[in-house]
């Protein structure tokens, strides 16, 4: 290894603010001045650095242009930018049009103006709204004319504008800008071709949970196929926008990763560097043969010599200089990443709005818990920074709460000081909801007030009992299902007016000076669904849930449990999620919960929410899906399910057009202003669409093996390839069963005839579904033991054929009963949990044996099974291949078992 090959260069994790200039200009500045401490000769900062990048439609004013030349014109004649190449992110127009553009320059001159190629409009990002695309790849114009204000400050009046490789006198360096490494025909395989050592990516990439993985992975493969060295730099914090940039800045080389910085955290400037040995690289290439074929043949790229600076060092010194090793990738768990992304996107929002706390209307609840237990995250957060000496965020902590000599000893310190909770209850609130958010705010160390709304609800409700005459009434005491909905509504609104009341002077009635944010807690699944109020508490300044769904937040309250070690979040957790808007009943226990309200449950909300936003499902579409994942219902039900989630979904979508801006986290949120582009007003019927699902199901009832014990119902249906099934094996095709005691709905992985099933299980099961398909011959085998099983008869075949099981269940229980007799002789009682590769004992004295090595259970058709059904030219046999033990609830002989799981092999 020579001096000459290493080379350390630094990439950045800036927490910018749109628009704000000044501030974007410090951060940069310091970022630079602490690459120059690490000995860096190279510093790359995040997309669009100087502006921010959420400006949006900032974008369209001559301004946001202007002064961001401002600001380059500062960064080239401040002296902390001299020997150093600076990698900067800006707008900038040439003839006319906007470009998304990386301005590189090197003590005091610009050597490369390089637009983004590729521009991003999926999900949040809005890109061709305000930028064009470069379309010229390999191609610069060198008479691209600079500002007056940056010729008169530098003498440079001509820059190279567009796609160019900064060839330094001992290494090469390409540029790509965050959606390009995205896209399939990637900047960086041309650039690696083309024998470039550096690729550098300039990223503006908000959080989504799980998304980090995909980035390192995208990273390391380029590397690994190609060989070189990628940096990577991101913006990190709330830039005024319902997203937050999760920092995470990287390093790569030959397929490992060498340097990574935080996903989340509350500094403003973190600056990552890498020392490598750029021989390494080549060498890698070198070896690659195919590599260097394709290298040898590919076009060349343009070049801009740059012979005055070298990247590697030249000095002895680093020579003795170690290198950055590979490490493994640091991630996040899901639970985590909701603890700290929402929770550091309510701090910037806190420290930028000029507010004094947040308010939050605490029910008891698992959502309001939730965003209890984030605003705790976030006081967690504030207080390690400032025991490790962070002297910005004890900055702003002391001007948030108007206290210039504040120090916290705990995070409940931070917390009294900056979070407000109220129980608003009413006649319809339970005692244990009061003293959960009671018990929650006292854990956490929240400022806690208690009030009843009732009065203000009457007084509502007079005033329209006084103008119409008409007494509204809960269904409870005879009321219409409007009337108990109205009544229900008028309690979630007084709550949001009383919300504004308090948050706007509670801290006055203190003695102290500010105004606090209202926090909403309407959770994701619950917006998709509309199941809330107009104008309810989910009426707020900011949501930290908004994007978030159920299952995930019960998640992050298991998490939040074992972290932070809050004991009163068991018994919420434990709780049933409800609104508490309708009459107790009589013993005081609640009468309404959330999952019977909507008439589908968070998990299934859940699947429609995916379904709908991530693979783009309509309703028949949805129906063809869900009939696959949800083999467990008939299609009738799956439909059913499917019209009622879109009806309430486009009845209720005019409320997401006013839903509190949330912070995003979910792929499938259903942000209206950014993110969710669809009509509110709505057809609710969908006739077209639903007839579509009419007529399938008309089609599936002749095809689907669902059966019931007044009905039969045989056919071929449709292929599925879910998991849990298990493929065709020697003896046939392989079928997924689940199914209870009088019903079995099974699924083909596929696609062969099949016959199926249903009622029991055990020797009627096996002799329903032999009659069906017309076999005579079966054999029970379970595990090691195993009993041959008489042929069927063929009037019970006769009956079952015609549909009338009743009648059919009399025919062969005589059968039954001697099949039973002779097993309890040779095996009673008998449950296998051994295996045997036979998979027969022919014998008695075999099958004596065998029973002594088995688990006492029960008798055959008592015990629960997991089943495996083969049919051969042979025959068929019923396989057991699990059997669960459960202790007897009664006496010796009478025992309860769950519904049996069956697995069937059919050829």
């Amino acid at each position: 290894m020579e001096a000459a090959s290493l080379c350390t260069m630094a990439t950045c994790v800036l927490n910018q603010w749109s628009m704000d200039f000044a501030g974007n200009k410090r951060r940069i500045l310091s970022s630079i001045i602490e690459a120059k401490r690490l000995g860096a000769s190279y510093r790359l900062g995040p997309e669009l650095e100087i502006s921010g990048y959420g400006c949006s439609d900032h974008f369209y004013e001559g301004d946001t242009f202007l002064h961001s030349w401002q600001v380059l014109r500062d960064l080239l004649i401040d002296p902390a930018t001299r020997d150093i190449v600076c990698d900067v992110g800006m707008p900038v127009r040439h003839l006319g049009v906007a470009y998304n553009c990386r301005v590189v320059f090197l003590n005091g001159q610009v050597l490369l103006i390089r637009p983004k190629t590729r521009m991003a409009d999926d999900g949040n990002y809005r890109e061709s709204r305000w930028f064009s695309r470069w379309t010229k790849r390999g191609e610069i114009d060198k008479t691209f004319q600079l500002p007056d204000l940056i010729e008169s400050a530098i003498g440079q009046s001509t820059a190279p504008f567009g796609d160019a490789v900064l060839a330094f006198r001992d290494a090469s360096l390409g540029f790509e800008t965050c959606e390009e490494i995205w896209t399939i025909g990637s900047s960086h395989i041309d650039l690696f071709l083309n024998g470039v050592d550096i690729v550098v990516n300039s990223s503006g990439s908000y959080h989504q949970l799980r998304k980090l993985n995909r980035r390192v992975d995208l990273i390391s493969s380029c590397t690994n196929k190609a060989g070189g060295l990628y940096l990577y730099s991101n913006l990190r914090g709330c830039d005024g926008e319902r997203v937050y940039y999760d920092g995470s800045a990287l390093v790569a080389m030959n397929g490992r990763l060498v340097a990574q910085s935080r996903q989340f955290a509350l500094e403003e400037v973190e600056v990552t560097s890498a020392t490598v040995d750029l021989e390494e690289i080549r060498n890698y290439r070198q070896a690659n043969r195919s590599h260097c074929q394709q290298s040898a043949e590919a076009p060349a790229l343009t070049r801009i010599a740059v012979p005055q600076w070298r990247l590697c060092r030249q000095d002895v010194a680093a020579a003795c200089q170690s290198t950055n090793l590979p490490m493994e990738p640091r991630y996040h768990t899901p639970e985590e990443e909701i603890a700290l992304g929402p929770a550091c996107w309510l701090w910037d929002y806190l420290r930028r709005s000029g507010q004094s706390g947040y308010f939050l209307p605490l029910s008891g609840g698992i959502d309001s818990t939730a965003t209890s237990c984030l605003v705790y995250s976030m006081s967690v957060q504030v207080f390690e920074s400032v025991q490790s000496g962070c002297q910005e965020v004890l900055q702003d902590l002391r001007r948030i709460v108007r206290d210039p000599q504040f120090l916290p000893g705990s995070p409940q310190d931070i917390c009294s000081r900056l979070f407000t909770t109220c129980y608003m209850g009413s006649e319809n609130s339970s005692s244990e909801t009061r003293q959960r958010a009671e018990q929650l705010a006292k854990e956490i160390g929240a400022s806690h007030l208690a009030l009843r709304i009732d009065a203000a609800v009457s007084a509502l409700v007079a005033i329209f009992v006084a103008c119409t005459g008409l007494q509204p009434k809960f269904r409870a005491h005879g009321g219409s299902a409007q009337e108990n909905l109205a009544l229900q509504n008028v309690q979630a609104r007084v709550r949001m007016v009383l919300a504004y009341l308090f948050a706007q002077l509670v801290l006055l009635a203190r003695g102290l000076t500010g105004n606090l944010l209202v926090l909403g807690s309407a959770n994701l699944d619950e917006g998709l669904r509309g199941y809330m109020t107009k104008y309810d508490c989910s009426s707020a300044d900011v949501n930290p849930i908004g994007g978030i769904s159920k299952s995930d937040l019960r998640s992050f309250i298991r998490y939040s449990m074992r972290r932070h070690g809050i004991s009163i979040l068991g018994e919420i957790f434990s709780a049933p999620p409800t609104a508490e808007l309708e009459p107790l009943a009589a013993n005081g226990q609640l009468a309404q919960t959330d999952e019977v309200d909507m008439g589908m449950t968070y998990d299934e909300l859940s699947a429609y929410g995916r379904l709908r936003k991530l693979d783009k499902c309509g309703p028949v579409a949805m129906f063809l899906r869900l009939r696959r994942l949800w083999p467990q219902h008939s299609a009738k039900v799956v439909a059913d399910k499917v019209k009622h989630f879109f009806r309430s979904y486009s009845i209720n979508r005019h409320k997401v057009t006013v839903l509190t801006p949330s912070y995003h986290a979910e792929a499938y949120n259903i942000d209206d202003n950014r993110f969710d582009h669809r009509q509110f007003l709505y057809n609710v019927n969908w006739p077209w669409q639903f007839q579509q699902i009419d007529q399938l199901v008309d089609q599936m009832a002749g095809c689907e093996p669902v059966l019931t014990t007044d009905k039969m119902e045989l056919g071929h249906p449709e292929s599925s390839n879910r998991a849990g099934g298990t493929g065709a094996g020697n003896s046939g095709s392989t079928y997924t069963t689940t199914g209870t005691v009088d019903k079995i709905q099974t699924n083909d992985t596929t696609g062969s005839k099949k016959s199926v099933l249903s009622s029991s299980v055990g020797y009627q099961g096996c002799v329903r579904l032999l009659a069906q398909i017309g076999r005579q011959r079966a054999t029970w085998r379970g595990g090691i033991a195993s009993t041959p099983i008489p042929p069927v008869e063929s009037a019970a075949a006769k009956i079952l054929a015609s549909g009338n099981l009743a009648a059919a269940r009399r025919r062969p229980q005589q059968q039954q009963q001697q099949l039973q007799g002779r097993i309890g002789k040779r095996t009673s009682p008998l449950a296998v949990k051994a295996n045997n590769d036979s998979g027969r004992c022919r014998h008695r004295n075999q099958s004596n044996r065998a029973a002594s090595k088995v688990q006492q259970l029960g008798n055959v058709e008592q015990a629960p099974i997991v089943a495996r059904l083969t049919l051969s030219p042979r025959g068929c046999r019923v396989v057991q291949q699990q059997q669960q033990h459960q202790e007897p609830d009664e006496p010796t002989g009478h025992r309860r078992f769950p519904a049996p799981r069956m697995r069937l092999a059919i050829p």
